[in-house]
C-alpha cells in the first residue's frame, strides 16, 4: 500500500489528474472541525468530481478531525457535527456528483484516542477484496472457541484489517474493545523492544515479529475478560477477547488459531515458510 500525503492548500492542475486518481483506491480529506469549512468543503467537492470522472471506483473518505474533549466523548455531539458536515456538502456539490453513484463517509477523528485508527481501518478494509472472507473466518474461529470478539491487526501501524461480524455491539462498545485490543499491541511491541530477540539487519522495534509463532500475551481485566494476543505472522496479530472461563481450554483455541493461520496464509497466497523466513 502507497499513501500519497498532499497539504491542504495543494491544488494541482487538471491535466495531472491522470497520474493522480487513475491507480488511486481511496481518496481522504482531513477536516478542521475546530476552523471553518465551508472553504475546505468548496475544494473537496471540486476535487471529488474530478476524481470521480477519471476513477468511478474511488472510495472517497472524510475525516472530521480534531473532534476532542467532551465533544469526542458525547455520541449525540459527534453524530450532529457529522450531519452538519455531510449536510453543507450535499448543498456545495454540483449535480453532477449528486445524480452519479459517488459515496461519500464521514469518520469523526482526534490525536488524543484511537479514532484515527479506528477510521484507517475501515479504509483499508474497503481496499481488500478478502475482507469478507477474513471476516468468515474469524467468525469460524470466534463461533468454535468461544471468544467474544478477535481483530487482526496489522501490528506496525495499528490498524486492523478484518474483525469478526458476529456480535451485534453499539459503536461505543466495538470502539472501546477496538481500543483495549490496540493497547495490547502496544505492550506486546514495547516490551519486545526491550527482551525480544533481533539482529542487525532488523530495527530492534521489529523484534516481536522475528518468532511469531511463540509471540504471545495474556492481559486479565477486572471483569472476568482477558485480551489473548497471539502472532500469526511477522506483522500479523490476532488479538481476542474472551472470557476466563473459556480460556481453560487455551490449547484448543490456540490449535484452532494455527487453522486460522493455515487458511489466512493460503487466502494471500503467501508461501508460509517465506512469511516467517523472509
Amino acid at each position: 500500500m502507497q499513501i500519497a500525503d498532499f497539504p491542504g492548500d495543494w491544488q494541482w492542475p487538471e491535466s495531472q489528474d491522470e497520474l493522480y486518481f487513475k491507480n488511486c483506491h481511496a481518496l481522504v480529506f482531513v477536516l478542521d472541525a475546530q476552523e471553518d469549512i465551508r472553504e475546505p468543503i468548496q475544494l473537496i467537492t471540486k476535487l471529488i468530481g474530478r476524481a470521480h470522472a477519471k476513477n468511478p471506483n474511488i472510495s472517497f473518505e472524510i475525516f472530521i478531525h480534531k473532534v476532542d474533549g467532551d465533544m469526542f466523548l458525547n455520541d449525540t455531539a459527534t453524530a450532529e457535527q457529522r450531519r452538519e458536515v455531510q449536510t453543507m456538502m450535499d448543498q456545495m456539490c454540483p449535480a453532477s456528483i449528486k445524480n452519479s453513484d459517488v459515496h461519500i463517509d464521514y469518520h469523526c477523528t482526534s490525536i488524543y484516542d484511537h479514532s484515527v485508527f479506528e477510521a484507517f481501518s475501515k479504509v483499508v478494509q474497503k481496499m481488500m477484496p478478502q475482507l469478507p472472507i477474513l471476516e468468515h473466518l474469524l467468525e469460524l474461529l470466534v463461533s468454535n472457541c468461544n471468544i467474544d470478539r478477535a481483530f487482526l491487526f496489522d501490528v506496525t501501524s495499528k490498524i486492523y484489517i478484518a474483525s469478526d461480524a458476529s456480535a451485534v455491539l453499539s459503536s461505543g462498545d466495538h470502539y472501546i474493545l477496538y481500543e483495549l485490543c490496540s493497547d495490547v499491541v502496544d505492550v506486546v511491541i514495547d516490551v519486545s523492544c526491550i527482551y525480544g530477540k533481533t539482529d542487525e539487519q532488523e530495527p530492534q522495534a521489529r523484534a516481536v515479529m522475528r518468532d511469531d509463532q511463540n509471540t504471545q500475551c495474556i492481559i486479565h481485566l477486572t471483569n472476568n475478560t482477558l485480551i489473548y494476543l497471539k502472532m500469526v505472522d511477522r506483522f500479523l496479530a490476532l488479538v481476542c477477547v474472551v472470557q476466563e472461563q473459556s480460556f481453560d481450554q487455551q490449547s484448543l483455541i490456540d490449535y484452532n488459531i494455527g487453522v486460522f493461520r493455515d487458511a489466512l496464509l493460503k487466502l494471500f497466497n503467501v508461501n508460509e515458510q517465506n512469511s516467517i523466513l523472509s
